[in-house]
């Protein structure tokens, strides 16, 4: 069954799925990687423990997503990586 990215799925999940969404955790300081909650974290958990709103964190995984080789940063810092 494939995943999708929804406010319950956990943060070790959406690292598993998708490897590249872990660059909006570095440049937000999300200190999740790695972290031993990980497994149990959702995303409204991440969202809330962190005082972001949810809907944008989601807005800025699922860019990720569509992006394969998102590193987090604007259009124009993409650019400059490639």
């Amino acid at each position: 069954m494939e995943e999708t990215l929804s406010p319950t799925l956990t943060v070790d999940r959406l690292f598993a799925n998708w490897p590249q969404t872990t660059a909006v955790f570095l440049r937000r300081r999300f200190a999740c990687i790695g972290c031993l909650m990980a497994p149990f974290d959702t995303l409204e958990d991440v969202a809330r423990n962190y005082q972001v709103d949810l809907a944008e964190l989601l807005a800025e995984l699922s860019t990720a997503i569509e992006r394969k080789n998102y590193h987090g940063g604007t259009e124009n810092t993409e650019k400059r990586l490639k």
